[in-house]
């Protein structure tokens, strides 16, 4: 039996609200959390994108899991790439929703909210993300938002490493300290009348925090891992942690006032802080930019890079299990590549199930394809990406970054040069590039000269082109330290001039990478 809805006239966000209604009302025989159902609100997918199209200021991402299961499914449906999406996504940059609640929330005056977790602290976050709470106004879920939401990931989870766990842990009470300490740096920054926030965007733009801050939230957890047990009236640390009179009776306690009055402390709030004229005029100019999807133009990269050959061979293979409609489908496809043209978002979700049909059903057919070996048009995709979100981080005009590309282009004898500028004026109006603008622009990477042997470093031209290649190889990989890396960022970027002396020094970290396989 089947029951089927047909909705022929709907917008998209009352086609959500129905399919979330369904999901709610038919939701008898198998469990399904609330935090599950939830999944679908307008404002985690939105999210959702920023997550797949905002990268750090050292080129990663984080992965956001918005649906249960959403990360090993991706993994799955790499197959004999896998290695690929973990690399790109270790644990230490992934969270869930329900994760997320917490991390969001304990940037607050409710840490005993936090503890509850689940459902409870899921609903809060849920409600003032779309203005069903106490601001009774959806919160504007922009760029700005995303890196300051990253920023309290990176805090939590910095926080949950200094506390440590097992024998090197400083007790037994992290769930509970860890949301506490982060409350309290709240309320004495953007919770207090001194109208000095706290200025997030210093821990998103490091992607770490920095020694001083470590070594005051290292004291700051040691003290409320004993405060709590003072002024808990239950032996039962964690279910008491779940009032608020905990919270009320530690931000009121003399030990508390006493230390975030030290001097030291004093002086680490005012280095991070930030006015609030300041930090409304930063939200208001963030609230102007025009954010990007490129969830849209990855999936159609994943599809191209796949090759006709792939989806041909899946044609042949289950031929006798697919209908005359799925047929046409996957033709339309192999016309698409073809012709280099996009998927429209249909074809696009058609693969996506076609291809989790086989890997339910008929797994061994993966074993017949052929397998992709040639990632340039993602390579190029991720440059475009890394290259947007630099220009937008740095504030600068996004058509003249561009053109420096196409002159570099030109010089390179690179064919269909112009494709830089017509995707940078896309970029500037909000619009992702689409899959002819990418094959063309891959030609920059494609484009060989005679190259130079792997151990004659110093016939290498350090051209800026190479100097970004380096730093962004560098940046996924991580061999230098620190300071080397910021020192070959700053030439790679055109905030400094290379003189021979750093052009000897350069060439040191150059044979460094070339060790540890950067390709030149």
């Amino acid at each position: 039996m089947a029951k089927i809805n047909v909705a022929k006239e709907t917008t998209e966000e009352d086609l959500e609200k129905l399919i979330t209604n369904i999901s709610n009302y038919s939701n008898a025989q198998s469990k399904v959390s609330k935090v599950d159902l939830r999944s679908r609100n307008p404002q985690l997918v939105k999210l959702k994108g920023l997550s797949e199209s905002i990268l750090t200021p050292s080129g990663l991402k984080w992965f956001f899991e918005r649906a249960k299961g959403q990360f090993n499914t991706m993994v799955r449906a790499a197959g004999k790439n896998k290695a690929r999406i973990q690399k790109e996504y270790p644990n230490s940059r992934r969270f869930s929703k329900e994760l997320l609640a917490k991390y969001f929330c304990a940037w607050g005056e409710q840490p005993f909210l936090v503890k509850r977790g689940g459902e409870k602290v899921f609903r809060y976050f849920i409600e003032e993300l779309s203005g069903d709470g106490d601001s009774k106004k959806p919160m504007d879920v922009n760029r700005g938002f995303y890196e300051e939401l990253i920023a309290k990931v990176i805090l939590f989870k910095t926080l949950e490493t200094i506390y440590g766990q097992g024998k090197n842990s400083m007790g037994q009470l992290r769930a509970v300290v860890v949301p506490y300490s982060i409350s309290i740096l709240y309320k004495y920054s953007d919770g207090s009348k001194l109208n000095q926030p706290f200025d997030l965007m210093k821990i998103w733009i490091s992607e770490k925090l920095e020694d001083d801050l470590v070594s005051f939230f290292n004291d700051l957890l040691l003290l409320m891992n004993d405060l709590v047990k003072k002024y808990a009236k239950s032996d039962d640390f964690g279910e008491y942690s779940k009032k608020p009179e905990l919270w009320n009776d530690l931000i009121n306690s003399k030990e508390i006032k006493l230390f975030m009055q030290k001097e030291n402390v004093l002086l680490l709030l005012n280095k991070y802080s930030i006015s609030k004229k300041d930090l409304e005029k930063r939200h208001l100019d963030q609230s102007k930019q025009v954010a990007v999807d490129f969830h849209d133009i990855y999936r159609n990269v994943v599809i191209h890079s796949n090759g006709k050959q792939y989806y041909n061979d899946i044609y042949t293979i289950m031929a006798e299990e697919l209908d005359t409609a799925d047929k046409r489908k996957i033709e339309v496809i192999i016309t698409h590549i073809s012709t280099k043209k996009d998927l429209d978002i249909k074809l696009i979700h058609f693969e996506k199930d076609l291809i989790n049909r086989i890997r339910a059903n008929r797994e061994e057919v993966f074993d017949q394809l052929p397998r992709v070996n040639d990632y340039i048009l993602g390579d190029t995709l991720d440059f475009i990406v890394k290259k947007y979100n630099q220009v937008i981080a740095a504030k600068k005009n996004i058509v003249s970054e561009f053109d420096k590309i196409e002159k570099l282009a030109i010089s390179k004898g690179m064919k269909y040069t112009s494709v830089f500028g017509q995707m940078a004026k896309k970029l500037s109006l909000g619009k992702s590039p689409i899959i002819q603008d990418v094959i063309f622009a891959s030609g920059y990477f494609s484009t060989k000269n005679t190259e130079p042997k792997k151990n004659d470093i110093s016939e290498i031209i350090l051209s800026e082109l190479f100097l970004r290649k380096m730093s962004e190889w560098e940046a996924k990989t991580r061999v230098l330290s620190n300071k080397e890396r910021a020192y070959l960022a700053e030439f790679a970027y055109g905030l400094k001039k290379t003189t021979d002396f750093h052009k000897k020094n350069i060439r040191k970290h150059l044979e460094t990478l070339v060790n540890n396989g950067f390709e030149v």
